[in-house]
């Protein structure tokens, strides 16, 4: 695995030429009329007449078409400076212009530094060439940076041709992203008011010698994330290069190679088999890329390619939300493929809009000005979706071959996410997973409060770090970084060394319950497979409007060792003990109580801690923080402990929770909060058994019972038949088998009904309130 990031092939020694003017014009083809002119120019040896006339055909050529046309460049950009003016401020402010102040001379290009750890991904990341489109989208913006491009470019190929082994060349994905890069900057020097062919002959020259590089070494990347955009890239030379030999050899093969690795890398439900949300937008830009290129030169990719790109913009939208927050799980490192907005971190607004102008044009755009949104606009072609009169509500959203679930609250800006884990047939390439196992992250309004812990650094080495520093790949990969349950020195995915394991996972995500409706919705999943965390189950009760429950029931080895339930907090969260097993977040403005059952022991709160490692985050690679974390001791005297997550300014009062088993399969949980109690059944194994706590017996799935008062005021279930409340003596049944969704409102007037007609209930003993104020606000 190593080896795929530093050297292509170890055993070559690897020495770049690029090839000269007279090389690139000997390899036009010779069966095109539309450039017979350059060829007669080159054949007479008027080499500069011949570069100006090949430049020429390229800027003015109708086919094959970008994304976006030359001739469509004017009017994009006049659309930018009327609707979007931040976009044209943002690429000529200062701190654009730093970002893109790349190096001008062999020595600066041979002096880029390495990161912690001896990292060499900060080296290889400039020569993916994000600083080239900065640059040349500045000169489409207006300023005069012909000089400072050409500049750019020709130190670096004096570099790479000096170096043996040069850094530009240690993976072909380096060579992808350049290869990408180029192609845009290309597009944006044609507004150019100045003489610049020589750039652009520059830019050809590298293009010309990247698909060769591609072309010779199709198939020998690592088969994941690599491989897969190899394809993507001599497929997309091809495609743009027809005018050279050899293109339409490299348009087959590397489509062909694309083709078999999306569907051998992305489950059918739009999740990726490497567990890293980061690779698989990667994998998603290119996907979306692929279907728009191909629409627009006339092409229409196969049924299962479109099905497969909206389940994977699906995803990529679900897990941000509106406001682009997104969920960085697994490893991940910032880049854009495609990096047409100067905003080098995951930036979920492109993916959102291009589902929305696609697939889903009901889909909340995301939010005003939202980076990454002028990546969405230059792919697709000079324009945005509109918004949509009416916005389509959040629904609750499982991706189940990945291990996804998605609990939105009716802003869907609020949501929880659970990772369950790879289902036990799904393959798996683990060399970025993060052991994130049964682990859940939640935003509020935006604001992630229960965050994602992040990668920081790739480099395990110990001998590249400084004496006694932490263990920081290990420890941010593993159980103990994430919010989940965790058996301390303990992996659920076995025993991993290096900086990319490739050994087989030892645990897999066995689901038990998924059912969801408009008010509530449950998913439940169980740990399987050859480690301590085996039989270890995880659960999440969503009741919209709510609360999020969790619960775990524990595996055999947490009596044997120290085990911990643990919420790792956002960098700017305040917590602060409101009682034993109650505790308060305020983040950003929100609110968040984080309640346990009597099962959990010594809480403790641990911020930037060496020993033990814990209260740490990576919100960008290379960047590390302290932040707090909560961990909640459990043991092997109870087997079921649940933690409370109910967010709102209007909970003044600790709420308070309490768990117990129901046989084999069902649970039972009283969420007490003021004057006001819920009551939750889950079995997760109905079969027309009942289940029965508190006096309330339950035939069904899932059932929620409000009182307030000492009275019930609301009735819902998922899958149910019958509940009885004896000290009520309610009874509510379905008139005929089982209703997939119920909810009974007691207000002043009636009992409302949704979720199913009302002749299809009868309801004995529910009490209206006799007072004109509405009891229940929730």
């Amino acid at each position: 695995m190593v080896r795929r990031l530093r050297r292509v092939a170890p055993a070559e020694d690897l020495c770049v030429r690029f090839p000269g003017d007279e090389e690139v014009l000997g390899q036009l083809r010779a069966d095109l009329p539309a450039i017979s002119a350059v060829q007669d120019s080159f054949r007479r040896g008027a080499l500069h007449e011949a570069k100006l006339l090949l430049v020429r055909q390229f800027r003015q050529r109708r086919t094959p078409r970008f994304f976006i046309g030359a001739e469509e460049l004017d009017q994009a950009l006049d659309a930018i400076t009327q609707q979007y003016p931040s976009w044209r401020e943002r690429a000529l402010s200062r701190q654009e212009i730093a970002a893109a102040s790349t190096p001008a001379s062999v020595a600066q290009w041979a002096e880029i530094p390495r990161g912690p750890g001896e990292d060499q991904l900060p080296r290889d990341r400039v020569h993916h060439f994000a600083g080239a489109v900065r640059i040349a989208r500045a000169i489409a913006y207006g300023a005069p940076r012909e000089e400072k491009l050409q500049t750019y470019l020709d130190s670096w190929i004096a570099y790479t041709e000096a170096t043996r082994n040069p850094d530009g060349y240690s993976s072909c994905l380096i060579a992808v992203y350049r290869a990408i890069a180029l192609s845009w900057a290309w597009l944006f020097l044609s507004t150019s008011e100045k003489d610049t062919t020589e750039i652009e002959f520059t830019i050809l020259r590298i293009l010309l010698h990247d698909a060769r590089f591609l072309a010779k070494r199709l198939g020998t990347s690592f088969a994941n994330n690599h491989l897969l955009a190899d394809g993507f890239a001599l497929w997309y030379l091809g495609t743009l290069l027809p005018e050279f030999a050899g293109a339409e050899e490299w348009k087959r093969a590397g489509e062909a190679v694309w083709l078999r690795e999306l569907r051998r890398q992305i489950y059918e439900d739009g999740t990726s088999f490497e567990h890293s949300v980061r690779y698989h937008d990667l994998a998603c830009e290119l996907a979306a890329a692929y279907v728009l290129l191909k629409r627009r030169n006339g092409a229409e990719p196969e049924d299962w390619v479109i099905e497969r790109l909206r389940r994977m913009l699906e995803f990529q939208a679900e897990l941000s939300g509106p406001e682009t927050a997104t969920l960085a799980q697994g490893d991940g490192v910032e880049g854009a493929m495609f990096a047409l907005d100067g905003f080098d971190a995951l930036a979920s607004s492109a993916p959102r809009e291009i589902l929305r102008a696609l697939f889903a044009p009901d889909c909340p755009p995301p939010q005003s000005d939202a980076r990454g949104s002028e990546r969405a606009f230059w792919l697709l072609g000079g324009r945005l979706a509109p918004p949509p009169r009416e916005p389509a509500a959040g629904a609750f959203r499982a991706f189940p071959d990945g291990g996804y679930f998605v609990f939105p609250e009716t802003d869907p800006a609020t949501r929880l996410v659970l990772r369950t884990g790879p289902a036990p047939e799904a393959a798996v390439m683990p060399g970025h997973m993060h052991a994130d196992l049964h682990s859940v992250c939640l935003n509020l309004a935006g604001h992630a409060v229960i965050a994602d812990p992040g990668t920081y650094t790739y480099r395990s080495c110990e001998g590249n770090w400084p004496a006694g520093t932490p263990p920081w790949r290990a420890h941010l990969r593993g159980a103990g970084a994430h919010s989940g349950f965790c058996l301390d020195g303990l992996d659920p995915l076995g025993p991993r060394s290096g900086d990319f394991p490739l050994t087989p996972i030892q645990s897999r995500a066995v689901g038990r319950a998924c059912r969801s409706g408009a008010v509530l919705a449950w998913v439940e999943s169980a740990i399987a497979g050859q480690t301590a965390y085996a039989g270890h189950r995880r659960g999440v009760v969503h009741v919209r409007g709510g609360y999020w429950l969790c619960y775990d029931v524990l595996p055999q080895a947490a009596g044997a060792g120290r085990a911990w339930i643990q919420y790792q907090l956002a960098r700017d969260a305040r917590l602060d003990a409101r009682g034993a097993r109650a505790f308060l977040v305020e983040c950003a403005g929100q609110r968040l109580w984080i309640a346990a059952s009597e099962a959990a022991g010594e809480c403790s709160i641990l911020c930037g801690s060496h020993a033990p490692l814990a209260g740490w985050l990576s919100e960008r690679y290379g960047q590390l923080e302290p932040a707090p974390m909560l961990r909640m001791a459990v043991d092997g005297s109870h087997s079921l402990i649940a933690t409370l997550l109910m967010a709102g300014a209007a909970v003044q009062s600790a709420p308070q929770v309490e768990a117990l088993g129901i046989g084999g399969t069902g649970y039972g949980f009283r969420v007490t909060c003021g004057d006001r109690q819920d009551y939750l059944l889950l079995n997760a194994d109905p079969d027309g058994k009942e289940i029965s706590a508190w006096g309330i017996n339950f035939a069904g799935a899932l059932l929620l019972l409000r009182c307030q008062g000492g009275a019930a005021r609301r009735i819902g279930w998922l899958d149910g038949t019958r509940v009885t409340v004896d000290a009520q003596r309610i009874v509510v049944e379905a008139r005929s088998g089982a209703l997939r969704e119920l909810e009974l409102r007691a207000e002043t007037g009636g009992i409302a009904t949704s979720g199913c007609a009302a002749d299809q209930v009868s309801i004995t003993g529910l009490v209206v309130p006799m007072d004109a104020t509405r009891t229940d606000t929730d």
